[in-house]
């Protein structure tokens, strides 16, 4: 064998070999629909490879695969679980997929959720809006192992602000596997053009946005059309590896 072909064979096995590390992980989706008098819909989709799953128990993190405990994982005071599926991912059938949409009366509800833990939203009021933060720890990623986080924020007031991408109605927002293995949290910002109720802990919130402009281009949270959801975390997924 020549040096070109066993160039090109080392080159191939670990190509394989790094494949299953990515697979393993979780792929994790949440959005967020958000209604003039903030209350709305969020939901939650997370997916990972059935045997990860099964060697897991069913439970990766705070993430459950199991039905029967989503009640624990993703109710709490004024949240109520309004849909929810568990099944093969339509993309890939060695996927195993978690489908929950959540029902909740004000934002700060959905830091209550046990599925969340390692994640806060944060509402103040600037002098250009409303500022929604939803920081994501570090922890978050690890205890959950996820390789991705993609996010979408559709709103019924104007989005004038974001650190994510799309315009005055909805902003999405992805961060991959090489990013969020980072030591720091991430911030997920939207501005809406709405005045609100301060809420406590005004400086460290502004101090996250302040942060979050400077240290990110593209990312964050939330909101959601369910039938879209589903090929656009596959299409980032799938060109996020081909970059890679």
């Amino acid at each position: 064998m020549n040096v070109v072909k066993k160039l090109l064979l080392v080159a191939a096995l670990c190509i394989f070999v790094n494949v299953p590390s990515f697979s393993a992980s979780v792929q994790f989706n949440q959005v967020i629909d958000l209604k003039k008098t903030m209350w709305g819909y969020a939901t939650i989709i997370y997916s990972a490879s059935e045997d990860l799953v099964k060697q897991k128990n069913y439970l990766i993190g705070n993430l459950t695969f199991n039905k029967d405990k989503f009640n624990e994982y993703f109710t709490a005071a004024n949240v109520e679980i309004f849909k929810s599926s568990v099944g093969k991912n339509t993309k890939d059938a060695s996927q195993l997929q978690v489908d929950i949409v959540l029902k909740f009366k004000s934002l700060d509800d959905l830091n209550k959720i046990k599925a969340l833990t390692g994640t806060k939203i944060s509402t103040y009021q600037s002098d250009t809006g409303l500022v929604i933060t939803n920081t994501i720890s570090p922890s978050f990623v690890k205890d959950n192992d996820l390789s991705q986080i993609y996010g979408k924020l559709s709103s019924e007031d104007e989005i004038q602000s974001s650190n994510g991408k799309g315009n005055n109605k909805e902003v999405t927002f992805f961060r991959g596997k090489g990013f969020i293995e980072g030591p720091n949290d991430m911030y997920f910002v939207a501005t809406l053009a709405k005045e609100g109720k301060p809420k406590a802990g005004n400086n460290a919130a502004n101090k996250e946005e302040t942060n979050s402009k400077k240290d990110e281009k593209s990312c964050g949270l939330f909101g959601f059309e369910l039938p879209l959801i589903l090929s656009l975390a596959y299409a980032f997924s799938r060109s996020r590896r081909s970059k890679s």
